[in-house]
């Protein structure tokens, strides 16, 4: 029998919530010998989250710690707080929305940055992430391990699995449970945060386990920015119930004078007008990404599902064409449904089709990723070798890909799509023996 040996960073995920807690019960103890017992134990766990060397519990630690430090003084907690916010989004506008965002150039911050979110290419995943959630904006893939396979074909366009979660926690609950869970999760940060603020203090200087609980809680929800270990070990999720729980149980709230409750509702009306207004203004845009959502889940369940019959598998194909169609009548710019389409016309052969619908794709958005390597596949396949090898010569590894993809080609009998393929790998990088021979052996038959 083999022993477990659990992950590093999912150790330090455990355990990260845990040490602030363990710090307050030092201080709330009044005897000397349970004091030295918990002070024991928070040595031991944050000798632990040392050890495992990761970075992301090291930094929320820290941050969650100076919020906890800062709390003494509400109005500088909440400048606090707002500043923070600024600068999350703000920073991570330009790192998941600007392709190729250089990490390093950011001033001050570039080189800490660079060290939490360029292992593996986590920036790439991110993004690339991003863009799968806009293929299932309100339902999600789904939960379990579909994750890297979808990722892999939709995404990357490769066909074996590459990446088994996408490493930040609100994009994998986002993409496991659709819209209502990311909403769901940023509520409860939200509740969290307003219980902080209304949350009284017995005196200045005072680290209660109400202190202890809520920070470690926004520990764990600070490092969700840079890894989501609990969806991949769920033996380290259940501390931030724990810590969740704890904060409401002991928080002591101020009574609150009940008025202004016609102002209150004046507010809610407002904003119910003001939803109903955005609703009404971009209900076309919404109801195409409702469509594409649906071609894509009916896609997935035709390409991925293994041992489905045939006719199973052809129903669902033709339920996602109908899908995207419809889509794009609602929006003739929507991405999923174009790009979707595109890569199913070019996988039957339908080339002149499938590239009108990727260059839709790549002229909205010129620096994706996904969008290059398809039109440039695609591309590649009809022959336009000097445009294919222009779109693809940024992507990584497509020189061994392209003769993958000659070899497969060929197999399947098609051997100009083949020759058109080692063409394009040898424009890319010409000094390849064993692929000019392949060349010549399919251009002299």
């Amino acid at each position: 029998m083999g022993s477990w040996e659990p992950f590093s960073n999912g150790v330090a995920t455990l355990l990260e919530g845990l040490i602030p807690l363990g710090i307050a019960l030092m201080v709330t103890y009044r005897s000397r010998a349970w004091r030295a017992i918990s002070g024991a134990a928070t040595g031991v766990m944050a000798l632990a989250v040392l050890v495992a060397a990761s970075r992301g519990a090291w930094v929320a630690l820290l941050a969650a710690i100076l919020l906890g430090l800062a709390s003494r003084r509400k109005q500088v907690f909440i400048v606090l707080i707002l500043a923070a916010l600024a600068g999350f989004v703000a920073l991570g506008g330009y790192l998941l929305l600007v392709e190729n965002a250089a990490l390093q150039s950011i001033p001050l911050i570039g080189p800490l940055l660079y060290q939490l979110f360029a292992r593996p290419d986590r920036l790439e995943v991110y993004q690339g992430s991003l863009r799968l959630i806009q293929d299932f904006p309100f339902s999600g893939i789904g939960q379990g391990n579909v994750f890297a396979m979808i990722y892999s074909q939709y995404v990357l366009l490769i066909r074996h699995a590459f990446l088994t979660y996408s490493h930040n926690l609100y994009l994998t609950i986002w993409l496991e449970h659709g819209l209502l869970g990311i909403i769901g999760v940023c509520g409860l940060a939200v509740a969290l945060a307003r219980l902080v603020i209304r949350g009284s203090r017995k005196k200045a200087g005072d680290f209660s386990l109400f202190q202890g609980a809520w920070v470690g809680a926004v520990a764990i929800l600070i490092h969700g920015l840079f890894d989501a270990r609990q969806y991949v070990d769920l033996w380290a999720m259940w501390p931030l119930f724990l810590l969740l729980g704890l904060a409401v149980a002991t928080a002591s709230i101020k009574d609150e004078k009940k008025t202004g409750g016609t102002l209150y509702s004046r507010r809610w009306a407002w904003a119910a007008l003001l939803l109903v207004i955005g609703l009404g203004a971009t209900w076309r845009p919404l109801a195409a990404m409702a469509w594409s959502n649906w071609g894509a889940i009916r896609q997935i369940k035709a390409e991925l599902i293994a041992d489905l019959p045939q006719d199973t598998r052809e129903a669902h194909l033709r339920a996602s064409v109908a899908g995207y169609n419809r889509a794009l009548k609602l929006n003739l710019n929507n991405r999923t449904a174009n790009l979707r389409l595109g890569n199913l016309a070019v996988t039957a052969g339908r080339y002149d089709e499938g590239i009108a619908h990727l260059e839709t794709v790549w002229r909205a958005s010129p620096e994706d990723p996904t969008a290059c390597k398809a039109l440039g596949l695609a591309y590649a396949w009809e022959g336009r070798i000097d445009e294919a090898a222009e779109l693809l010569r940024n992507t990584k590894d497509i020189v061994a890909e392209l003769n993958t993809w000659g070899g497969w080609h060929r197999s399947e009998g098609r051997r100009q799509v083949a020759a058109n393929a080692y063409r394009t790998s040898l424009a890319l990088e010409p000094d390849q023996p064993q692929v000019q021979e392949s060349l010549s052996k399919l251009e002299d038959k």
